[in-house]
Parts: C-alpha cells; structure tokens; sequence
C-alpha cells in the first residue's frame, strides 16, 4: 500500500492560490467493507428477489480491490462456517454479487459478510454482518382475505325508474353499446354489450322479482359457465369470477340503433314493479371512466303478453356510471382484537390494500410509510409491505386497525355541483385491505391473524377522497382510540370478504422506496383577498399535505382550495392544477383541531381557506412535503445565481414527482408518463439513487403493454387514452433506453434479462407500423413552441433507431451476440431511411429546418460523417441567430443539451442558461418560479413538471464535469472534465455511484483555475484540467499525465485517491 503523500504547496505568482496539492490515497491497513445493502437496502425484510444482489462499499483505504468472498448462513452462529452459501475467493474487482446459495423459503432470514482483498493481496477483516428476510413466497402462505366494509361492498349499477307498472315481460332494447375496456383505437377491440344481472323490483329496496326469470335475447355470445343470458337473472350481481352475465356479438359500431340489441325477461306471472337495476362489469374500468361495454343509449319497455311492448320511462342515455356512484357516507375503517399469549420473540405484518391504506397496531402506526400501497397496473400484480412490528405488541390483548381510502385505484365523483376535478376517472372497485400479523414467541410457537369476517368494520370520519379532487373530513365522526385494545365497537358490522382485485393480481414484494414525509415547509404571508377568504403562501410549489390547525364550533365547515398560483384578485387560481380541487373540514368543536388530508395529495404553493371562525396566524398552515425515499446521491452548488436558480427550481419538481411512480404533475395528471423517464434520466441519477424504483417502473411498463407488444404513454395505464396519446415511441423507448441506462450507472442488468422479451415485442410492434424504416404518427417534439413544429416522423423514427440501438448494446452486454448484430443492422437500415427522408441537400438541413431536426438527427449520429461538421455548425448558428435561445420541446431538449454537452460546446448552453426571455429557464425565475413548468410558455400550464428539467444533468456533467466513459459501466472509469463557462467563477459537485462518492469542485480567479477531483476505489479517471495557451498545470503526485484528447485541456490519468490540479 501506498502511504499518504503530503506535497509542499508552492504560491502563485498572483498569491491567491497554491500550484499543487495532496493526492490522500489507502491507509496501511486493509479495512472491512462496509455500507453492505441487498438491492440498494440496508437490511431488508419482506423481499421475493430468490437471488438478491449482494453490495457494499470498500473501507478506507482500499484504493483496489482484486477479490471478494461472501458467506451467508441462517444465523450469526453460523457464519463461521456457513451453511448457505460461500463464496469462495473470487477474483473480481466488483463490489456486488448476486446470492447463489441453498434455495430460500418463506420468511427465511439469511446473515450475510464480506471480506475483499487488496492489489497487495492482502485481505481485509470480515465485514460487521448484515442481514435480508424473505416473504411470503408462495400463495399458498396467505391466510388473510381481502376485506372491507359491506356498505363498500355493493356493485355498482344504474337504475331505471319506469313508475308503477303492472306486467309480466320486461324488455330493454339497446341503441348504443358504450365504450370499450379498451382506447377506441385498440385494434383488438371491437364492440359488443355486456351485463352482469338485471333485477326488477317494487321501490328501490324492494325484493328483487327477476331472479330466476326466464331470459330471452336477439343475439348472445355464450361461454358455457361464464357468459349466458340466463346469468343476468341468476341473483349474482357481481363479476369478478364465473359466472359473470351476458355478452353480445361483436359489432363493427358502438351505434346499433339500424339493429338494436334487445333483451327481455320473463317474470312468470303479472307483477308490479317500478325499477329496473342494471349491474355494469365488477371492478372493470373503461376509457375515461365509463363502464365497459356498458350501455349508453337504451329504451325500457313492458308487455302482458310478450308480444305488445310499450315503452316505459325515460330513454336512458350514461355517459359514465362509474363517475355517478353514490359511495357509502364515509370511508371503512377495520379493526382486530386479539391476544399476545405469552413472550414475544418476534412479530411481523404483511400488509397491503387496493386504495391506499394506513396500518396502526394498538393505535401507534406500523410504519412512517404513507399512501401505501405503491401505484401498479391494479389487475396485475399489487404490492405488500412487510414490517417488524415486534415493537408495537404488547403481552395480552392487542388491536390491529387498518384505515381504507380510495386511492388512483377508484375514483369517482359525486353529484354535487360544482364537481371536484378528476383526470383518470376510473372505478376499478371498493377499497380494500389484506394482511397478515405472524408472531413467533420466545418458546417457539407461532400465531397468525389474519384480515378475514373476524374483523370488524364500520364507517369514519374520512367521508370523500378523491386522488384528484379532494378530501372530505367530518370530526364529529371521530371514533376515539378506535384502534386500540378495550375500545367500545358497539354497532360496528362484520367486515366482508370482497375478494381479490378484478384479474386475481399477483401478490409481489414492495420493490420501490416508500413514500414519507421529507420536509415541513412555514406558512410565509397570509392575506385576505375578500372578506371571510384566506390566502395562505406556503413560499415553494411542492407536493404533500397542508396541516390546518384551528377551532371553532361544532358543525362549521372549512373549505380549502390549494393552488400554484394567484388570480389579480389575490384569490387562488387553480387553472394550473386541472380545476375545482377542495378539501373539507367539518369541526367537532372540541377546541383546536388539526386537518391533514390521509389518502391523497396536493400539489401547491398557495391555500385558500373559507369558513374559519378564529383570525388565523402564518401558525394555522403548514405544509408537510411528502415524496418517495429515494436516498438523495448528488449535490451542485456555484457561483451562478442563474445556475443555482435553475438547479433549485428542477430539483423542487423532481421531488415533486417522486412518488411510487415518475409523475407528470402532483395535481392534475399524476400519472406515470414514460417520455420524461428516459428523456430526463440523468438529472434523477445525478441527484437520487433510483435503482430500485426504476426496476419497479419498468415492471409496470411490461404489465402495461399490450398483447400486439404496444406499449402505452402512461405506466401504470391508469387512465386510458386514444391516437397519439396512446402511443408514441419516444415514450415506449423507456423499455429498452431505461433498461440500459440502470445498467450503465448501476451495472444493475435484471431489468435488461427480464424484459428482454418485452423489448423484441416492441421493436416488432414498431416495425410492424413502419413505412420503409420511417414511424409515423405520435406526439413529436412535445410541448415544442417551435412553429411549424418539428415533423412528427422525424421525431418517432428517431425514437425507433435510439430503441435499436439499445437493444443492440442490450444484446451485446447479454452475450447474445447474434440478436445483437441484428439489432444493429436493422438501426441501420432505419438510419438511412431516416437521411432520404428527411434531409434536404438544398439546405444541408433536416425536417423543416428547425432546431429540434438538427439536434435530433446529430445526437442519434444520423447524420452522415461527411455531413456531420456542416450540420452542426448551422445547428449552432440556428441557435446564435435565435438570440441564443434553444427553441425546441421536450424531446428535442434531451437531444440539444446531450448533443451539445458531448460536443463540448458549453459557451452554447451557458448563454442560453443564461436568458431571461422567450423560450429560457431564467424567464421561469424572473417571474418568481419555485419549481420547473410545464411549458415554455408557463401561463395557465402546471407549475410543477420535471419534463423540461434535461438542463440539469449538464450542470453536474458538464460544468462541474463529472461523466462516465462511454465504455464505462457502473463508474469503472469516470472523466472530470469543467466546462469554466462565461464568468462563472467556482463550481461544484458530488455523486455517490455505485463505487463510492465522486466530486469535483473548481474555482477561477485571474487566471488561475484550481481543479480538486475524487476518485473513489476500483475506479480509474481521466482529469482533464481546463488550460490556455501559454499556461502551466501543477499536478500531484499518482496523477500521470498523458497526451491530451481534447483541445483546451491538460490531461491526467488517476487513481483513487483525491487530487488537486492547479492551471496558472
């Protein structure tokens, strides 16, 4: 080992700055490894990975590692001689390895270690153990159902009042067949009717006079046990299992009115009724909200005979009946008695919901995880949780307690006007939960509880969440210590088993981090606009939760409306967040109460409040940040206020979106948009760890595709769209492009393994849709103020070669060496269908000649190399004749900072950066922005998107100058190269990779440049020193100067260690 070296700092000649500094490298001693995590998690429990990967981080001092040896054992006893797994010595410098021992089961806990050896060959001390805990493996484990309040419970339906009439037939004659499970552009799709029971009764809560009726249709599409007009009158009014109803043919039309589809029943004999009760499809959304296959336009009619109808009530015409559900009067709360009969050695809860749920035992909550469980495609799979409650139980009697909100996973409105904005207005079905509480005492016996008809149920104080439009809390309705032991349920039901989400999803581990509360943000200014109406600034656009505290009267009611931004008035403008979004509290008049909504979240900066009967103070609301525990990786800081201001206002929004999925905006969407996750994955990596969720997000972007291998904009496909904003190739590049990119920065390659499948399905969906290697359609350079706007071609068959060539690179790092040459050839078939379509030699530009085409065609080296220098240079001129402004949309931005950092033209992105005017980031601070816009244009767009956040990466990557090599993968080899832009005067920054953390920080004053880099162990770097003609750089020592590459540097190969440079 090399000692640590102290250099004589010489002063310069100007006396600001020393010309050389210490290079700090390993000690003499070979220290364990520490920071040991499975999967990027300290110690996890609850996992379903068969073969975790297996990290850690090299103690000080190993600049070096040449072999490691893992040993896992069943317990700490047995590490010594471990009857798991060992290793043995491997010679590898990596610093991860996949588990490759004795096959675990169900709740298995497994102790691990690591010990590496040096380049001397010398071998550290085992490592402090670590652990990871198994979960529920196997279905067969599960003991709990899934459970709910029965006022929850119920189908939806739509009744047909048609006032007293006296008849024996009841026929329903139907005009229009609604809309599709499906967009209207699926091409599997095609039109039929569908129902799950019609009933006919006398009053609303009348006996149900149809069951068992006789049914007869003027065409069906039978399925012997699953589908068949005699099921509609069968008593069974729900279809989550066999058998379901009745189905029509297919139709080429929604609009059968030429052919109308009619169904008539008999009742046996004359009878008087007044409702006819149709049940839709059980927990099955539609487009927009509606129903599936659920009629839109229908005709109830009557006869004596069954053969002289007459029409009754009136012509029916749904738009959605899954937006008109009348819910129960408040949300299910659940509890469970029950009693710890002895010494608790252990105790762990597996817990999950549909919804979102919260978890308490003996009334202290299991966990600081909030809207749980994580967003997934719901029919799918659905993920649980496990905890180590062994804490919370006591000996003798103890209460499980479990709160139910309805989540992304069923939305609805109400009928109040005005109605509460909703985007994904879908009801895939009541909330509901799911569990079990296992308890290993110290003597060895074991107990589970389980959510089953022992639990008890009742109604709360939560009386509407929507996920967009609010929620509701009524305190009066406050149940007290509810959820502990002794409480009095007097009048609480049986909870019921409401069975499994619709497509019996797979139970699966939580994989992504959980969503927590980060931060508190003070209430900065109140104000009142209009008499009785309080504006509260929170001072930043955030995402979470504000927290009221007042009092008042019992019954008073208090309206609060959150917003991004102010009208002239001084009143809140929620224009930006989709529209009438309102929370409300009604006071139990118990002196100071506090609201905080539970089950959904808002995105913010400014809180109305009506109906407060106390003058408020900046005390009276908070706001309580709320995101996913992504750990926090990298920091910028700088001189440039323009830079930091940019910085500030990216990462407010990347927060902002970081929930269990990548979303669009925290108010309006809140959807899982794919574009921004590919477009805009530097900037996240740079500043989170976001392995595990992007492992997570993918997942949902395979359970999202479809059967001809589409894979929809949005992941989960919460909300179902048609055209171009169903599909667009730059957002289904996420599959392949993301796959890669946690490769590259992680080395992390089971995205790439598992999905491989699901990549080649997509690339055959494209070429499927292709002309001659050219995509059309899609939604081109989105958000684009560029006028005309870039050729939408263009841009998706862009998106096809960036997909080629991944899969190529993908294929290649597989070891499937002919897919890979494949995948090669045919990019370049694209990419030359790409320059005869799209280039045009008269002007030496491609598309119409905007910026975007240029970037685009340049960035995806589609640009011939005889071409390539020309194509550039009027890019550049394009962007200094537009006032140095960089004039394109969102896919265009990836393009034009990648293209233009990799060029090193930095002096191009600097003076953009630093505009203040039309299409800029400064116009953003200039008009007081706390988080990054929508769009270009800003005004009446959301506040709070990361889409247009690429520029960040550049800070980081180019002005501070931390990259990788581009062979390089999880940081085996990084370049320090700064860009010292403009008068910028210092910059720095830091990333903790994979390997260790990584920095560089300089700083400039007359005509001296002090570079100081780390490089942390099993990584060499390239340090290239920013020099001008005529100067001379001082270097450490263990720095070895090599010929330089790239022109205005003075270039260094290094080792670990950290190094200070000095250009003077």
């Amino acid at each position: 080992m090399r000692a640590l070296v102290s250099l004589a700092l010489v002063a310069s000649a100007i006396g600001l700055m020393p010309s050389a500094a210490v290079a700090s490298g390993p000690s003499d001693e070979v220290a364990a490894p520490v920071r040991l995590s499975v999967g990027g998690v300290s110690d996890p429990i609850g996992i379903d990975d068969l073969t975790p990967d297996l990290q850690w981080r090299n103690g000080v001092g190993v600049a070096r590692q040449t072999a490691y040896q893992v040993r896992v054992a069943s317990t700490r006893g047995r590490l010594g001689r471990p009857d798991l797994w060992d290793s043995g010595r491997v010679r590898s410098a990596s610093m991860a390895t996949s588990y490759a021992g004795d096959r675990l089961g169900s709740r298995d806990e497994a102790l691990w270690q690591v010990r590496v050896w040096d380049a001397a060959g010398r071998v550290s001390e085992w490592s402090r153990p670590a652990s990871f805990e198994m979960g529920l493996l196997d279905e067969s484990d599960w003991q709990g159902e899934w459970i709910t309040d029965r006022r929850w419970a119920e189908p939806l339906h739509h009744d047909v009042s048609i006032g007293a009439q006296e008849t024996r037939y009841v026929r329903l004659t139907v005009i229009d067949l609604g809309r599709p499970g499906e967009p209207l552009d699926d091409p599997d799709w095609k039109p039929r009717l569908e129902l799950g029971e019609i009933e006919a009764t006398l009053g609303a809560d009348g006996a149900n006079l149809a069951e068992g009726a006789t049914v007869t249709v003027s065409e069906e599409n039978s399925e012997p046990g699953v589908w068949d007009p005699a099921y509609l009158t069968d008593g069974k009014v729900t279809t989550a299992d066999d058998p379901r109803g009745y189905r029509s043919d297919y139709h080429p039309e929604t609009d059968v009115q030429d052919q109308p589809i009619e169904i008539t029943i008999d009742l046996g004999e004359s009878t008087t009724i007044d409702t006819i009760r149709l049940y839709s499809l059980w927990d099955a959304p539609s487009e927009y909200g509606t129903t599936p296959n659920f009629p839109r336009d229908f005709q109830a009619s009557v006869s004596a005979d069954g053969t002289t109808f007459t029409k009754v009530g009136p012509r029916t015409k749904v738009t959605a009946i899954s937006n008109l559900h009348t819910a129960p009067e408040a949300l299910p709360v659940l509890a469970q008695d029950f009693t710890a009969r002895g010494d608790v050695a252990s105790a762990r809860l597996y817990v999950t919901g549909e919804g979102v749920y919260d978890a308490s035992l003996n009334g202290r909550p299991v966990s600081k995880d909030l809207l749980q469980p994580g967003n997934t495609e719901h029919s799918v799979r659905v993920p649980y949780a496990t905890y180590d409650v062994t804490g919370l139980l006591r000996k003798g009697s103890n209460t499980w307690g479990i709160e139910l909100g309805n989540g992304i996973y069923n939305v609805f409105n109400t009928p109040e006007i005005p109605k509460r904005y909703m985007k994904a207005a879908a009801g895939h079905g009541a909330p509901r939960a799911m569990g079990q509480l296992e308890i290993t005492y110290r003597d060895g016996r074991r107990q589970t509880v389980a959510t089953g008809s022992s639990f008890k149920s009742t109604l709360g104080e939560v009386t509407f969440s929507n996920w967009y439009g609010g929620e509701d809390h009524d305190a009066r309705r406050d149940l007290g210590a509810w959820n502990e032991p002794g409480a009095n349920r007097a009048g609480w039901l049986d909870a019921v088993d409401i069975g499994a989400p619709a497509g019996d999803p797979e139970l699966v581990a939580q994989q992504s981090p959980p969503i927590r509360e980060v931060d508190t943000l003070e209430t900065v200014a109140v104000k009142e606009p209009k008499a009785g109406t309080y504006v509260f600034d929170l001072g930043t656009n955030f995402a979470g939760w504000q927290q009221l505290t007042t009092s008042g009267p019992a019954g008073t009611t208090i309206t609060m409306r959150p917003a991004e931004k102010l009208k002239a008035d001084g009143t809140v403008d929620q224009g930006s967040v989709g529209g009438d979004i309102r929370d409300r509290f009604t006071l139990a008049g118990t002196g100071e109460e506090t609201f905080t909504p539970r089950f959904m979240y808002h995105g913010f900066r400014y809180l109305q409040v009506e109906g407060l009967t106390t003058q408020p103070t900046t005390a009276t609301v908070k706001g309580l940040v709320l995101r996913a525990t992504d750990r926090a990786v990298g920091s910028f800081t700088t001189s440039d206020a323009q830079m930091t201001g940019i910085h500030r206002i990216i990462d407010r929004s990347v927060q902002s979106n970081m929930y269990s999925v990548f979303t669009d905006c925290p108010h309006r969407e809140k959807l899982g948009w794919l574009d921004q996750t590919n477009l805009v994955f530097d900037t996240l990596a740079y500043g989170y760890d976001v392995q595990a969720h992007y492992r997570k997000m993918l997942q949902d972007v395979v359970d999202a595709q479809r059967d001809n291998g589409l894979i929809p904009t949005t992941a989960p496909e919460d909300a179902l769209f048609a055209g171009a904003f169903r599909h667009d190739a730059n957002w289904g590049a996420t599959l392949a492009v993301s796959s890669w990119q946690i490769y590259q920065w992680y080395g992390d390659d089971s995205a790439m393994r598992a999905h491989w499948p699901q990549m080649v399905e997509y690339a055959d969906y494209l070429a499927s849709i292709a002309n001659g290697g050219i995509v059309s359609g899609g939604l081109g350079d989105w958000i684009t103020p560029a006028s005309p706007a870039t050729p939408a071609p263009l841009t998706q068959t862009w998106a096809y070669h960036r997909i080629l060539t991944h899969m190529s690179r993908i294929a290649a790092a597989l070891g499937r060496d002919g897919d890979a040459a494949a995948y090669e050839k045919k990019a370049g078939e694209v990419a030359t269908a790409f320059q005869a379509t799209f280039y045009h030699p008269e002007t030496g530009l491609y598309g119409n000649g905007d910026q975007a085409s240029q970037a685009l065609a340049l960035q995806g080296n589609l640009v011939p190399a005889d071409l390539r220098e020309g194509v550039l240079d009027r890019f550049v001129q394009q962007i200094r004749d537009a006032d140095d402004h960089i004039v394109v949309g969102e896919v265009g931005l990836y393009a034009a900072v990648d293209l233009l950092s990799r060029e090193r033209l930095d002096d191009v992105l600097h003076d953009w950066v630093q505009r203040n005017d039309g299409v800029s980031y400064g116009k953003f601070l200039a008009a007081g922005a706390t988080s990054l816009p929508e769009s270009w244009t800003s005004s009446g767009a959301s506040q709070n998107h990361y889409m247009l956040g690429a520029i960040d990466a550049w800070f980081t990557g180019g002005v501070a100058g931390i990259t990788q090599a581009d062979d390089s993968v999880a940081w085996k080899k990084v370049v320090i190269e700064p860009a010292l832009v403009g008068d910028v005067a210092s910059a720095s920054s830091s990333y903790d990779s994979v390997r260790g953390t990584i920095s560089s920080s300089w700083v400039r004053a007359e005509g001296t440049v002090r570079l100081t880099a780390t490089i942390p162990p099993n990584t060499t770097a390239t340090v290239r020193v920013p020099v001008t003609e005529g100067q001379r750089v001082s270097a450490p020592r263990g720095a070895r100067k090599v010929t330089s590459t790239v022109s205005g540097f003075a270039e260094f190969e290094v080792g670990t260690g950290t190094y200070t440079f000095v250009s003077e």
